[in-house]
């Protein structure tokens, strides 16, 4: 028998990492599988300075820093290494997790995506078929919600599948 996948986003912190446990209360390690999803934003190179072209003006510590006539492209190497050295570190984050998870007897698989985090838990939740997303929400709340947004709510929204969400902040 197949096993079903569970996938669960994780953001670095001590909030996502909640799931887990009722993750493991509610669904055997004999009928599911666990896939973990280190979603990150895409990462800036210390030589790539686009995000500094796309804005007029920065307010930094340095004064205002106004935006460059051409972007500075980091040599392909320079990025390759950068962006392996961000995976390798993002895979490190997990991994008392997975651990744990696999001392619990689930079968644990990895994914690390770059890109917007609901955008990237919506398409491999697609691509890979899982039953079930399972999350942690920060339950942010008022302004904070509205400049911040919430993940959960876009995941929410854009999955016609069964989810499992905790807030954190009401538990």
């Amino acid at each position: 028998m197949d096993k079903r996948k569970i996938l669960i986003p994780m953001d670095g912190s001590d909030v996502s990492r909640k799931i887990l446990l009722p993750v493991c209360e509610f669904f055997s390690p004999d009928s599911y599988e666990i896939l973990l999803l280190r979603a990150a934003p895409v990462p800036s190179s210390q030589f790539d300075l686009s995000n500094v072209t796309s804005r007029p003006m920065i307010l930094g510590p340095y004064g205002v820093v106004t935006t460059l006539d051409q972007e500075a492209d980091p040599h392909p190497i320079f990025r390759d290494t950068e962006w392996s050295s961000f995976e390798e570190k993002l895979r490190r984050e997990l991994e008392d997790d997975i651990t744990d998870l696999r001392s619990k007897g689930y079968d644990v698989s990895v994914a690390i995506h770059f890109g917007k985090p609901a955008e990237e838990i919506v398409e491999l939740a697609k691509l890979q078929h899982v039953a079930l997303v399972a999350m942690a929400s920060h339950g942010r709340a008022g302004v904070k919600r509205l400049l911040e947004g919430s993940v959960t709510e876009d995941v929410l929204h854009h999955l016609s599948i069964p989810m499992m969400i905790i807030n954190v902040a009401e538990a």
